[in-house]
């Protein structure tokens, strides 16, 4: 469940723009989304209506990029687990926060990589500009993710049920084009929270929604 109390949220054109309005979030737009995680332990999308163009999807191993960034660029995974400050675009207060995009907790790595656009945007909100060092940081993460062979590409036909582990994978979508007949690209998104899930500390996501409240996340 979202902030605004939705079980399950439209995934469409709202026909409000693309993400540079900050009042536009990932699942209004028919931008491309960048590779990101979404909140909650699993995230499921069961597709209507595809688009008359465009907008497959892509999946990626967060884990797989970590092993790449301790390869390559071990001194920047203190920013990750830092984390990165995002705007909330209109979602609840505050109008930003800051999250961890990986957490390590009782033996296990988890990541949250939130669009990259909400940090890029969060300067007009909190005042205090992305650091070159960041930026650095945030595109080696998606030019890692994007890499050939890291990825997997498919198209949602209608009735197909896409179920994502925000856990271990981030994932992506092309940009795409309703046309002109038929109702317009229509998926249904639901976040779900496991019980028994994993654990992990609370400097990765906070603001963690599914179905229920998340007992079991730990300073």
């Amino acid at each position: 469940r979202n902030t605004r109390g939705e079980y399950i949220a439209d995934v469409r054109d709202y026909g409000n723009g693309g993400l540079d309005n900050s009042t536009v979030r990932g699942h209004q737009t028919t931008s491309a989304l960048r590779f990101h995680s979404d909140d909650g332990d699993l995230a499921l999308l069961l597709c209507v209506r595809p688009a008359a163009d465009g907008g497959t999807s892509l999946i990626a191993s967060a884990m797989t990029i970590y092993n790449e960034l301790l390869r390559r660029a071990p001194h920047l995974l203190g920013l990750y687990y830092n984390g990165f400050v995002y705007e909330n675009r209109d979602e609840e207060d505050p109008p930003a926060y800051r999250n961890a995009v990986f957490g390590y907790y009782h033996g296990q790595l988890t990541c949250r990589y939130f669009l990259r656009d909400y940090v890029d945007s969060s300067p007009a909100v909190t005042h205090v500009p992305v650091s070159d060092l960041e930026r650095h940081a945030l595109d080696l993460f998606e030019a890692l993710a994007a890499r050939p062979g890291a990825a997997t590409e498919y198209a949602l036909r209608a009735g197909d049920l896409q179920l994502v582990n925000n856990n271990i994978v981030v994932h992506a979508r092309r940009s795409f084009s309703d046309g002109t007949g038929g109702g317009g690209r229509l998926l249904l998104r639901q976040w779900v929270n496991l019980d028994g899930g994993r654990q992990f500390p609370t400097t990765l996501c906070r603001h963690r929604y599914g179905m229920r409240k998340k007992p079991d996340v730990r300073d």
